[in-house]
């Protein structure tokens, strides 16, 4: 899966390094937009209970995947190895992107998604995967109210 998805990216190199353009299409497409990108978050007042919410979510996420990592057997580990890949595409995603808008760090919802359902997939807490949904359910209201401007901070 990982191979054939680095297929198309292999051809688009080959076809400028051949034409002698990979130098500049490698500044132009990456280094730039990294170089003038601003590292800082700037979250709107609104989506601070979605974003702590979200936080919790990975928090417990990774620390059920930590702690599963020192399994042995041969299926789990493929499982941590595409895990980590699927991290790894997100965090990359997430760097080159000029702002944190939807369209901006849609690359990374589903890395970031499958990584926090393997929580879901192997919790042995019932209780706490429903608190963590409940918790989802009430920041997205929270969000939604405070648009709103029902609650007014």
């Amino acid at each position: 899966m990982l191979l054939g998805s680095t297929i198309v990216p292999i051809y688009v190199c080959v076809y400028y390094f051949w034409h002698n353009q990979l130098y500049i299409k490698w500044q132009e497409l990456v280094v730039i937009p990294i170089i003038n990108r601003a590292f800082f978050i700037n979250i709107p007042q609104e989506f601070y209970c979605i974003v702590a919410a979200l936080a919790f979510l990975f928090l417990v996420s990774a620390l059920k995947f930590l702690t599963g990592a020192d399994s042995s057997a041969l299926k789990t580990k493929t499982g941590i190895s595409v895990m980590i890949w699927f991290l790894v595409f997100a965090i990359l995603g997430l760097l080159v992107a000029q702002n944190l808008s939807v369209a901006g760090i849609i690359f990374a919802f589903f890395p970031i998604s499958i990584f926090c359902g393997n929580y879901f997939l192997q919790a042995r807490r019932a209780w706490l995967s429903e608190f963590i949904f409940l918790t989802l359910l009430l920041s997205i209201g929270c969000t939604y109210a405070i648009h709103l401007k029902w609650i007014v901070f």
